[in-house]
């Protein structure tokens, strides 16, 4: 593998983009930069740098993708660059150096792989939506917790007030009964 890190991938963005607003790229955007990368992974391992991309796993690259040896011994994959901030990178193995070149010059192959790569996407879009809703289920369900804790506390509450007037009626009615309050609320005078 190669020692340095792959470096983001350089493009040039007149505008910037906002967190929120994601790049939009179009399927056969995204295919003629697999192309791209796996054109250039075949013919560095033909060219006159062959021990580089024998040893790489970036040197092939652009915006979208990079490609270079697997983690498996002669093996070869491409990767997706993560978008930013995020640090998970889908990767697909490619197989061997004859695969490669096989990749290559198969545009049907190529968009088999792309797809993959466009189906892997969703999937991870799909299960950061579900992340997202069960948060927000999460969240809804402590709200309504804390509501109908809420409205427990207030109900006792209530019942306690309802309690308390009954203690001072049965007061008054003990106090009257006794002489010392008269039927009107007020204390005879001494």
């Amino acid at each position: 593998m190669d020692s340095r890190q792959p470096d983001a991938p350089l493009g040039e963005v007149d505008d910037e983009v906002d967190e929120d607003e994601g790049v939009e790229i179009t399927r056969d955007e995204l295919i003629a930069a697999m192309k791209e990368v796996i054109t250039d992974l075949s013919e560095g391992l033909k060219g006159s740098d062959r021990d580089a991309y024998l040893d790489a796993d970036d040197l092939a690259q652009n915006d979208w993708f990079f490609a270079g040896v697997s983690d498996q011994p002669g093996q070869y994959a491409v990767t997706m660059w993560p978008a930013e901030g995020d640090e998970d990178m889908l990767r697909i193995d490619i197989g061997s150096e004859d695969d490669v070149h096989s990749l290559a010059s198969d545009p049907d192959q190529l968009a088999a792989l792309t797809d993959d790569f466009i189906e892997g996407l969703n999937e991870e879009f799909d299960e950061e939506d579900e992340d997202l809703e069960e948060d927000e289920d999460e969240e809804e369900d402590e709200d309504e917790d804390e509501l109908i804790d809420e409205e427990e506390e207030e109900e006792e509450e209530e019942e306690g007030d309802e309690e308390d007037e009954y203690e001072d009626e049965d007061e008054l009615i003990d106090e009257e009964e006794e002489g010392e309050i008269s039927p009107n609320g007020h204390s005879p005078r001494r």
